[in-house]
């Protein structure tokens, strides 16, 4: 019984950090296509956030959606934990890439946007299972 538990978990985080990371390589590329799109339109700053926001959705929808489909067994807590761990590696992403470390209360805040849209995922997409 023990082995069987241990298996599920290990098999259950490597689950949820693939499914992450592939967020974040959704996001990384979104971001790059935006900053592509930035260099021919000039937009203002309250867009451009925004937009940062739906970049982070439409990530995190694909991490969760992905992760659905390998094992669907508690799928709620998997999407918020998917949300949260790919809102840290992110975070982690983009201050190398600044070269610079922004830590206050945007990240909490931050992360728990992540985990309820990763949660908001998981339950819509039971809901489409169920139909």
């Amino acid at each position: 019984m023990k082995e069987k538990l241990k298996k599920i978990n290990l098999s259950s985080i490597v689950n949820i950090l693939k499914a992450s990371l592939i967020g974040v390589v959704v996001s990384i590329l979104l971001v790059l296509l935006f900053a592509f799109v930035l260099k021919f339109v000039d937009l203002n700053s309250g867009i451009i956030s925004i937009v940062d926001q739906i970049i982070k959705i439409i990530s995190i929808f694909v991490a969760v959606t992905i992760a659905s489909r390998v094992n669907g067994e508690g799928l709620l807590v998997k999407g918020i934990v998917i949300g949260a761990v790919y809102s840290i590696i992110t975070f982690i992403v983009f201050s190398i890439l600044n070269g610079t470390v922004n830590f206050g209360p945007a990240i909490f805040t931050d992360i728990i946007f992540a985990g309820l849209v990763g949660g908001i995922t998981a339950i819509l997409l039971n809901i489409i299972k169920k139909k």
